[in-house]
């Protein structure tokens, strides 16, 4: 998963990881979700513009990943994840 980070591609992989790992390896996927969400807020900072900065986290996949870090962190009850 880390591999892909600087792919185009990087963050649906990201997405798609943590949904394989929340249904197989619920144990690993809170440390998978934790870093998606670290790559997304990464990406976002990169953005200047505040509109576009909106635009980038109204994403589905970019939403995704930032309401599935959240809900894997509550399935485990271990607090937040970010």
């Amino acid at each position: 998963m880390e591999a892909s980070g600087a792919s185009e591609y990087g963050i649906e992989v990201r997405a798609l990881c943590c949904d394989a790992l929340r249904r197989g390896a619920p144990d690993a996927a809170r440390d998978a979700c934790s870093r998606s969400v670290a790559h997304v807020q990464k990406v976002a900072g990169y953005v200047r513009d505040p509109r576009l900065r909106a635009l980038f986290l109204a994403r589905p996949v970019v939403d995704r990943i930032l309401v599935d870090g959240e809900a894997t962190s509550a399935e485990l009850g271990r607090g937040d994840i970010a």
